[in-house]
């Protein structure tokens, strides 16, 4: 046990699996996207993801997008409140795990892979020999084994995972990094849950439910983020799936190129549904099947690769819309 004023924190050694895991995280040549499988300075340009399809093509799938959110939005406003919703809710809510929990392994598991490979969250985030460039490194693998092994000091965590984020600020490009900017929503959801600490005061239960929707609207933000790979530099999304054969459209007659813009649509589609909370456990429950279906084809690499994602889906269909005066375990 470590003592501190007004509380006691207990170290979680029955976790060292998830320890090794990281150290076999950090073998793998590659974890996800796009960038982290092809050189993205040696790919061929494109305009944009439309120099790949048809206008008929790309008109037809965003009429059907358009026309499929706004049935989901009509369907999700008759939905939300009624018996079934509650039941829905209260099934949900049986569990007996506390899903931060599932979060926070899963970010120490990718924080010490990540400091380990000498990256920042993702391998497209080349940490240099620089002297800061090593200290985030290092900062990056203790952070991980204490969300690992110190669950009690998760609200301290959350916040050194938001200053380790902005600590990539001086020596990572800006944009690269802000395809990680859900690593920020985690630290606030974290920062604002209850660590269930004895003799210290956990937060107002609204404080806890605002961080979880702050936590939802950057999650959707990064989702937003993450589709301008595929709608501006489309090359890239295209050498992956023609590389990986990732085009699990093909047996509708789809090519390549059609495969990479439903895919640019449909992930712009789940950000837009999560920021605006419609049909909301629908838009995660895709999201979620899309990175399993992705793992079938990418292997290893892409399960551990996107495994904090791939948690905060799974805690985000577990809480679901989580309105004002609802309580969440």
């Amino acid at each position: 046990m470590l003592h501190f004023p007004h509380m006691k924190l207990a170290w979680n050694w029955k976790r060292w699996p998830f320890a090794a895991a990281a150290f076999a995280l950090a073998a793998v040549p590659a974890f996800a996207h796009e960038k982290w499988f092809v050189d993205h300075r040696a790919a061929s340009p494109a305009d944009t993801v439309f120099a790949l399809v048809s206008p008929a093509f790309a008109a037809t799938i965003i009429i059907l997008a358009a026309a499929g959110f706004l049935l989901a939005a009509w369907l999700d406003r008759r939905f939300d409140g009624s018996r079934l919703s509650r039941w829905t809710d209260a099934k949900l809510m049986a569990f007996k795990f506390n899903p931060r929990t599932v979060l926070g392994v899963a970010v120490g598991v990718s924080l010490m892979g990540a400091g380990l490979k000498g990256t920042l969250f993702a391998p497209s985030l080349v940490l240099g020999g620089d002297p800061w460039s090593v200290a985030l490194g290092i900062a990056q693998i203790g952070l991980g084994s204490l969300f690992l092994f110190l669950e009690p000091a998760y609200p301290e965590l959350g916040a050194l995972l938001i200053l380790l984020f902005l600590g990539g600020l001086p020596v990572l490009p800006f944009w690269d990094l802000m395809e990680e900017l859900f690593m920020v929503g985690a630290g606030i959801l974290f920062l604002t849950g209850d660590a269930g600490r004895p003799g210290v005061r956990p937060p107002a239960p609204e404080t806890t439910r605002k961080g979880y929707q702050a936590f939802r609207i950057i999650l959707g933000v990064a989702f937003l983020v993450l589709s301008t790979v595929k709608w501006l530099t489309p090359e890239l999304t295209l050498a992956v799936v023609e590389q990986y054969r990732i085009n699990f459209l093909a047996p509708l007659g789809a090519t390549s190129a059609q495969f990479v813009f439903v895919s640019a649509v449909v992930e712009t589609l789940v950000a837009a549904c999560i920021l605006l909370r419609v049909a909301f456990r629908p838009a995660v429950a895709v999201a979620f099947g899309f990175f399993l279906i992705s793992v079938f084809f990418l292997g290893f690499q892409e399960l551990l690769g996107h495994l904090p994602v791939k948690a905060a889906l799974f805690m985000m269909f577990l809480y679901g819309h989580w309105h004002k005066g609802e309580t969440k375990a």
